[in-house]
């Protein structure tokens, strides 16, 4: 819905402006101009707030009273005078302006300084005029709409059944991770009802979030990458836990959750952006007896390690394991970025080690990770347990999924990773060693630059 707000006139003292010579608007015929000077009327003034995304703003009515306008200069964007700066209910009815081209600006909020607010929606407009001698420009309406990232987090009530109060989801948008001294995260509780908005920056697309729980006295969390947010969308986060067992009873402490992203775009199209596979589509299970998909890597040589890019039409063609492979992030989008390994004897250890210069093992450990980890073991190098958020947050096979005796074959898959990285242009790369259990071993280097 569309709110057309007309601005009520005010009363504005005109006797200042009248000269005793000088030229003259009949539109406005108690009103006289200096050479070279002309007037912009902003009586007829009006904001048309798109709200036709539901999800933006389902209110009847908008209230634009306290919405800040400015007449700037349109080269500068700087205000034309500290004169031509008010809030929507006390503007003047008539602006004497030097003849020349301006634009009108409004916003909701001055979001300079901000950067992550609950209920703070950042609505912006603008309007281009051009003032000229001796007569007066009327204003027309002034199109807003929303410039930042609305995101909004749910629980089903299954799930907030079976979880502690301390159940909470941060989020954070990556571009304002380094902004020193302002709120660049919002928390939001199991039973926050309240929408939150983030500043968006040219350049910059990725939101992240994490899930932090506790079930039977255990604490875990859920980290998700979300990618390809603009201004205008919605960001739903919904969160829901999977069971193993049948009947969908909760009670063997082996729950997985489920977290789907809803969008809501600028059009009003809605869609499932990303989701978290299920067991059955995890790496390391998709394999079905008797069936060999297209691409499928052939079973290596017995006593042989072999880590290849299976180059399966339309899902990684992406990266090269001879060469450092550049990477855009409006370009991952769609894109699986997957190693596989096969081993004939099996695995007893698969290390992987991240380098790079700016994700740093304190970055790294923000969103449940280390520089340095194994998938056999689920360790750090510093022996932390981090096999939880390996499995749930990024999809890796850990423990028994790598080592187990029936297991000839993983897959390495950073799809949600790579996305990040481009946030942090520059070289990064994941070295990973692969032990059999006769003792071999076989190393290979996946590098990326993020341009």
């Amino acid at each position: 819905m569309k709110k057309d707000i007309k601005l009520k006139a005010f009363t504005f003292v005109c006797t200042a402006l009248l000269f005793l010579s000088g030229c003259k608007d009949e539109s406005y015929p108690d009103i006289v101009f200096n050479e070279g000077e002309g007037g912009f009327s902003l009586a007829e003034l009006s904001l048309d707030v798109n709200t036709n995304i539901p999800v933006i703003s389902r209110a009847d009515d908008v209230d634009v009273s306290e919405y800040q306008v400015k007449i700037v200069n349109p080269t500068t964007g700087k205000p034309v005078s500290n004169k031509t700066v008010w809030k929507f209910s006390n503007m003047p009815e008539i602006l004497t302006l030097p003849v020349g081209k301006y634009r009108v600006e409004v916003e909701s909020y001055d979001w300079s300084n901000l950067y992550a607010e609950f209920e703070k929606p950042h609505y912006t407009g603008t309007y281009d005029f051009e003032v000229k001698a001796g007569q007066i420009t009327k204003a027309d309406k002034v199109p807003c709409n929303l410039n930042n990232i609305k995101v909004t987090v749910q629980y089903t009530d299954a799930l907030k059944n079976i979880l502690d109060d301390d159940a909470k989801t941060t989020v954070v948008a990556m571009n304002s991770v380094g902004a020193d001294g302002y709120n660049v995260s919002l928390e939001f509780g199991r039973d926050e009802t309240r929408a939150g908005y983030f500043r968006y920056v040219e350049g910059s697309s990725t939101l992240v979030s994490s899930l932090s729980y506790t079930y039977n006295n255990v604490k875990n969390e859920v980290y998700h990458t979300m990618t390809g947010v603009a201004p205008g969308q919605h960001r739903v986060i919904v969160y829901d836990y999977v069971t193993s067992d049948p009947n969908g009873t909760v009670s063997r402490g082996d729950i997985k959750i489920d977290v789907k992203v809803y969008s809501v775009d600028v059009d009003g199209t809605i869609s499932v952006k990303e989701g978290v596979l299920d067991d059955s589509d995890r790496p390391g299970h998709e394999d079905v007896p008797g069936v060999v998909e297209p691409g499928t890597p052939t079973t290596p040589e017995e006593g042989k390690i072999d880590i290849v890019n299976p180059n399966a039409e339309g899902k990684a063609p992406y990266f090269d394991l001879n060469k450092v492979n550049e990477v855009i992030e409006e370009e991952t989008t769609g894109r699986e970025y997957k190693l596989t390994i096969n081993s004939t004897k099996g695995f007893s250890g698969l290390k992987v080690v991240i380098k790079s210069n700016d994700l740093t093992p304190e970055l790294l450990e923000e969103i449940g990770l280390s520089n340095e980890f194994d998938l056999a073991t689920g360790l750090t190098k510093d022996g932390l347990d981090i096999s939880q958020a390996l499995s749930n947050n990024f999809g890796f096979p850990v423990k028994q999924e790598v080592t187990g005796d029936d297991v000839k074959k993983v897959d390495f898959n950073i799809t949600q990773f790579v996305p990040l990285l481009c946030i942090y242009p520059g070289d990064h790369s994941f070295v990973l060693t692969v032990t059999d259990k006769d003792g071999n071993t076989k190393s290979a280097e996946l590098k990326f630059r993020a341009l």
